[in-house]
């Protein structure tokens, strides 16, 4: 897989999604319909190609379509499009799982703090001189993106368990396969893609 295009790019998790696996060597594009700041002049400061409008001819080339919770449906045009190309579709959260399929993943899940406490085990490992890789929601203070991937021996993801894309019913988390799981807490939450109640 050489080049991947994102849907939605200028999403905090996308965007740096997007940068990372361009430092690892693929070619990246996407575009995003909103467009919006801070996410749009991060891209261009970053020099990654993208566009507010899509066109089918931007998937020529494309290996796959890397999607998330936002901005597609199953009759999107980027979809059809991918469809009729019979280019493969992925979530994110599929993608993130693949590459660091070989790594020690910590997965930080639960209802409330997930984003906190990824970035606080992110950050004591950074100054421990571990230097790991993480997926987090937002870009943390201390870091320059909300996504590093270096092919490191560890890896700090936080575990979203709500549906990875519109188009499966399969939760983010599930495709991480972590060594260590940390879970804040658990209430009822996600109602829309998890209906039933905690015990």
């Amino acid at each position: 897989m050489k080049h991947l295009f994102f849907v939605g790019i200028t999403g905090h998790t996308m965007r740096g999604m997007a940068r990372a696996v361009r430092d690892l060597g693929y070619q990246v594009s996407g575009y995003d319909p909103s467009g919006a700041d801070p996410g749009a002049t991060w891209l261009d400061e970053q020099h990654i190609k993208w566009s507010r409008q899509f066109d089918a001819k931007q998937l020529s080339g494309v290996d796959a379509v890397i999607v998330t919770g936002a901005h597609v449906s199953p009759d999107a045009p980027v979809i059809l499009a991918a469809a009729e190309h019979q280019i493969p579709v992925k979530s994110w959260a599929q993608l993130l799982g693949e590459i660091t399929a070989s790594a020690q993943v910590i997965s930080v899940s639960g209802t409330h703090g997930k984003t906190t406490t990824s970035s606080l085990i992110a950050w004591l490992l950074e100054s421990a001189g571990r230097q790991p890789d993480f997926a987090i929601g937002i870009q943390p203070f201390n870091f320059d993106s909300s996504v590093r991937l270096t092919n490191a021996k560890t890896v700090v993801i936080e575990g979203d368990e709500y549906r990875a894309s519109p188009l499966e019913d399969k939760s983010k988390i599930q495709y991480y396969h972590p060594n260590t799981l940390i879970i804040t807490n658990i209430e009822m939450d996600h109602p829309d893609f998890l209906p039933t109640k905690p015990p």
